[in-house]
């Protein structure tokens, strides 16, 4: 019996393995800030089979979260739905430096910000981990499943270490975006 959780437990450290390796990749490669936000959606849903994955990035102008990719394609709405830090989960959890998993009903929750134009507004569970750089927040990583899912400590864990990873990738990709516009 316990070889059988130690090949279980094995698989899932090789899993986990692999998700790391690709965030390595990723955060060592271009500075294509549009490129690296997608290729993080593409494995924070790879790992967790979500029906919706959002970054939310910090604007210091705006002093707003803004919606910067999506899984489904929302091509009117990124860049344009904006949230205030504390505003909704997705601000709480930016403000709070918390995150914050739901199993069911996520949509009652009384920090929940309801946005019309998001069918995902409306799905049971709902995961959102802060992405931090130097202790501010640089933005959110939502993950969203239509019918109830329990999120994992490891699935939590994991997808915390990523936005962790991210935040200063984020930041060197932004600056260099600016240098080139300059």
């Amino acid at each position: 019996m316990a070889n059988i959780k130690e090949k279980k437990l094995n698989i899932t450290q090789m899993q986990e393995i692999k998700i790391l390796r690709r965030i390595v990749e990723i955060t060592n490669s271009e500075l294509d800030l549009k490129w690296i936000l997608g290729e993080i959606v593409n494995v924070v849903n790879d790992m967790t089979k979500a029906d919706s994955v959002f970054i939310y990035l910090f604007d210091e102008k705006k002093r707003h979260l803004v919606l910067m990719v999506s899984k489904t394609p929302h091509q009117k709405e990124l860049g344009k739905i904006n949230l205030k830090i504390g505003e909704g989960i997705t601000g709480w959890v930016a403000k709070e430096n918390k995150p914050v998993a739901i199993k069911k009903n996520a949509y009652q929750d009384s920090r929940f910000k309801n946005f019309d134009v998001l069918p995902e507004d409306k799905y049971e569970a709902f995961l959102s981990v802060p992405i931090v750089h130097k202790g501010d927040p640089a933005g959110v990583i939502n993950v969203q499943h239509k019918k109830p899912h329990e999120y994992t400590v490891n699935t939590v864990s994991l997808i915390s270490i990523i936005a962790k990873q991210i935040g200063g990738v984020i930041e060197n990709a932004r600056l260099y975006e600016e240098r080139k516009k300059k």
